[in-house]
């Protein structure tokens, strides 16, 4: 049993030095989004006198907002450079489960300026006709 303790007292020793060895050479202070470019999907917007990073989500928001009726491929495409595709997708996910946009027949809209169509109107608004 003391092999044991002996060899994991050792391998604890060894971690803490590579560990230490490692810290030395990081600086002291994380460095500033200002470096972040086109190759993030992080971005930052300046407003005022505070600061915003702007998310995935505002991105693929301000892209519906300014390009309505695309589909989530197109969406996808215009961000290839830029987002992730599985991110871009997240993003349309999470801005219709938080109501800012809506999808028609397959294409991507602000909720203010979509279509009307019996699948995103309530039942109240669908009118049937006797045959």
């Amino acid at each position: 049993m003391e092999g044991w303790k002996a060899a994991a007292e050792s391998f604890r020793e060894q971690a803490e030095k590579e560990r230490a060895a490692r810290l030395t050479g990081l600086p002291q202070e994380l460095p500033s989004y200002a470096s972040l470019g086109l190759g993030s999907s992080w971005h930052i917007s300046h407003h005022g006198t505070n600061p915003r990073i702007r998310t995935a989500n505002d991105l693929v928001l301000a892209h519906v907002r300014d390009y309505p009726g695309q589909r989530g491929v197109d969406i996808a495409a215009a961000f290839a450079r830029q987002i992730p595709e599985r991110t871009v997708r997240t993003a349309l996910h999470r801005l219709k489960n938080g109501e800012k946009i809506k999808i028609v027949d397959g294409r991507w809209y602000v909720c203010e300026t979509a279509p009307a169509t019996p699948r995103n109107c309530s039942l109240m608004e669908v009118r049937h006709e006797p045959a």
